[in-house]
């Protein structure tokens, strides 16, 4: 009875990946609607980094490793990200707050925290930032591309279920029109 009462009291860390798409909107609100008194929401916006020249020539995407190369910038020195993108992002993540604060009212007690990230990749910070953070359950949503759109284009979604070491919850798209349908 000691352990279903502590796993029951256990309070959970949702992330929830916000780009301005309605499918990250409804990521955010899905993990409003499942969220508990004394559960923490993190909305985390990545804002996207350039890679140096030395890097996107070398095919860093595929996954070769980086060689230095004379007067281009290490990937740890890369310049701050472009204030526009900031903004943008954080009017985005302004917009997920409301809906989230809108959906849980005066019921739940739940703590809400928003975080800018610079990255080359989003996936990869979404996951770094699962890991650093401690988090429970990354919830993102997903713009439901057939399997060679997928394959071609590549998925977050797919990404992260496959190397986040927590849960992962994909939000369909037929669950974002329903949200949008329902105001």
């Amino acid at each position: 009875a000691f352990i279903l009462f502590e796993i029951l009291c256990e309070m959970t860390k949702w992330l929830v990946g916000i780009d301005g798409s309605s499918f990250s909107y409804a990521a955010a609100e899905k993990a409003a609607r499942l969220a508990h008194t004394g559960d923490t929401i993190e909305l985390v916006g990545i804002v996207n980094q350039p890679l140096p020249t030395s890097l996107t020539m070398g095919g860093a995407a595929l996954g070769f490793v980086y060689v230095p190369v004379e007067g281009e910038p290490s990937p740890y020195d890369l310049p701050a990200p472009d204030a526009v993108e900031v903004e943008k992002r954080s009017r985005e993540i302004t917009c997920a707050f409301g809906k989230i604060e809108e959906i849980l009212g005066d019921s739940k007690q739940v703590h809400l925290t928003e975080k800018i990230v610079p990255a080359m990749s989003a996936r990869d910070a979404l996951v770094a930032i699962a890991e650093h953070d401690k988090v429970d359950v990354i919830v993102v949503g997903t713009r439901g591309r057939g399997a060679i759109k997928r394959a071609l284009l590549g998925s977050t979604a797919d990404y992260l279920c496959h190397h986040a070491e927590c849960s992962v919850l994909v939000v369909r798209p037929e669950e974002v029109e329903a949200c949008s349908g329902s105001r």
